[in-house]
């Protein structure tokens, strides 16, 4: 666009040039000017057009012009003016051009003066303004589904629908509204609130191309449980998912678990198999995973208190203790990652008053220990998450590895998303 613009006013200036040979010129005569042939129109500021005049005006003076190109005027820009104003004395006048909504980038408006009796134009007799088509903003939610346990932080990101690219460089806020949708069955101020949000909006600050919303459990309440959140309105392009829908479940507490629980399922062996490889490049850490496990393997709850009744390899981590709710923390759920950023979960974090950190037959580590609870959406599985661990047997290069370089007070194998993690089914 800029090659064309800079032909069009090399093929104008020498067809003003073949004029000046045709027509003599009195060199006292004072010249009106644009101060520069070529503006760029940005989508979100106004722009100043300014018209000079050699010698200060003798009286008030107006300079007229015409518009032309194909940007349309009161759709995509707006001019202040269609004239210049010129004082008495004055040497520059300005027309302020504005944008409107501009979405094809390079369309252009060209101003032509008219001729002014006892003035001649300069080298610059036209302007042409080049627009900045607007960015279009494509919003998203991160995932499509959430369970409300107490807290729950969601999170929407916005791309520029131009380059397809996360949209991190904007100069100024953008806010992008959601509404609650009437499937809803859960009221808002009454099961759950918005925290700070009452204008229902994802703010995105200059750069930002990222915003989260915490949405708080309030009550429970049966047949109350539905909540729906769509994103965007009629200005906004909605992405690939302009919807999530929320559970309103309540948090897995320590009275949640009482009762008993067989082993199901291991759900992390292929990625822990392969993050083994990746860190440590050797065979033999991932060959002694903890996944012998059947379903007479047993963890009990009683009064707060875990009973462990287990044969196979969890056996070599739970202990008989306490259990105390520690918090609610969210996590990633990494082996069901898909090329995609994980499916992300809160789990009820709870101390256990004692485990083998060291999840081994042959060596021993008796400490309290961390662990992620969460009983899913069908209230009969329970799935564990076991985060806080020192192994020997297996992954023993990695873990090496990774405590290295992990805050002091933090689970290296936590930190690095290496989680052991497995279902139960409740049987009474």
């Amino acid at each position: 666009m800029k090659r064309a613009i800079y032909l069009f006013m090399l093929f104008a200036g020498l067809g003003f040039a073949a004029c000046e040979e045709d027509d003599p010129i009195d060199l006292n005569t004072p010249i009106l000017q644009f101060a520069q042939t070529v503006y760029s129109l940005p989508p979100t500021e106004s722009l100043e057009v300014k018209l000079t005049v050699s010698q200060p005006a003798p009286q008030e003076m107006t300079v007229a012009f015409d518009v032309s190109g194909a940007a349309i005027e009161g759709e995509e820009y707006e001019l202040s003016a269609h004239e210049f104003q010129f004082a008495a004395g004055d040497t520059a006048a300005s027309v302020i051009i504005s944008p409107k909504t501009c979405k094809e980038d390079g369309k252009t408006v060209k101003l032509t003066l008219h001729p002014v009796d006892g003035y001649r134009f300069g080298d610059f007799d036209f302007a042409l303004v080049e627009l900045v088509a607007e960015a279009q903003v494509i919003a998203s939610f991160n995932q499509s589904s959430y369970v409300l346990p107490q807290e729950l932080t969601v999170t929407a990101y916005i791309k520029n629908a131009l380059t397809g690219n996360y949209y991190s460089s904007h100069a100024s806020e953008i806010k992008v509204p959601f509404y609650i949708d009437e499937r809803s069955t859960a009221v808002e101020g009454e099961h759950f609130e918005l925290v700070d949000n009452p204008d229902h909006v994802f703010s995105f600050g200059s750069n930002q191309y990222q915003s989260d919303l915490t949405i708080r459990l309030l009550k429970w309440e049966e047949g109350k449980t539905d909540l729906y959140l769509n994103v965007g309105d009629e200005n906004i392009i909605a992405g690939n998912i302009d919807q999530i829908y929320v559970l309103v479940k309540g948090p897995t507490t320590v009275a949640d678990l009482e009762g008993k629980w067989a082993f199901s399922e291991a759900l992390s062996w292929d990625y822990l198999y392969e993050n083994g490889l990746m860190w440590s490049y050797n065979e033999a850490e991932v060959q002694n995973l903890p996944r012998n496990n059947t379903p007479d393997d047993i963890l009990e709850f009683k009064d707060g208190r875990l009973i462990p009744h287990l044969t196979g390899d969890l056996s070599m981590y739970f202990r008989e203790c306490d259990v105390t709710f520690l918090q609610e923390k969210q996590v990633f759920l990494n082996e069901q990652a898909t090329g995609m950023r994980p499916p992300e979960v809160t789990v009820s974090e709870m101390q256990l008053g004692a485990a083998n950190v060291n999840f081994s037959a042959t060596h021993e580590d008796i400490r309290p220990a961390r662990i992620g609870f969460r009983i899913l959406e069908d209230n009969e599985t329970l799935e564990v998450s076991i985060y806080d661990y020192e192994p020997t047997d297996f992954l023993y290069d990695t873990y090496n590895m990774v405590k290295d370089w992990t805050l002091e007070g933090m689970c290296p194998m936590d930190e690095n998303l290496l989680h052991i993690r497995y279902h139960f089914k409740r049987v009474e």
